[in-house]
């Protein structure tokens, strides 16, 4: 005799359970198919660009003063058309999504 009108069945069945996909098979561009994924990214990316990039020489008593050599102007104007934030948003992203980032001077 059952106390409750119902029984209830808790075992899961062999097709309840979906293989483990390791994260290296994932590509970054099915991730960012991800919404989820998709705003991280963009929220990491472009906290990053809104910090200014400052070059420093480091003086012999041990201060610093801001350098004005050809890396700041690198990093002040990285290409013909791309700025400065957009330079390190797109870095940025590619650390985030493929472990990497590579700059070529």
């Amino acid at each position: 005799m059952r106390l409750w009108g119902r029984s209830e069945q808790r075992t899961l069945a062999a097709l309840d359970l979906r293989p483990f996909v390791p994260l290296s098979t994932i590509a970054p561009a099915t991730a960012l198919q991800n919404g989820d994924v998709y705003a991280c990214v963009r929220v990491l990316a472009d906290a990053a660009a809104s910090c200014p990039l400052v070059t420093y020489r480091r003086l012999e008593d041990g201060n610093r003063r801001r350098a004005s050599n050809r890396t700041a102007e690198l990093l002040r104007a990285p290409a013909e058309g791309t700025t400065q934030a957009a330079f390190v948003s797109t870095a940025m992203a590619h650390l985030l999504l493929h472990g990497n980032a590579y700059l070529g001077k």
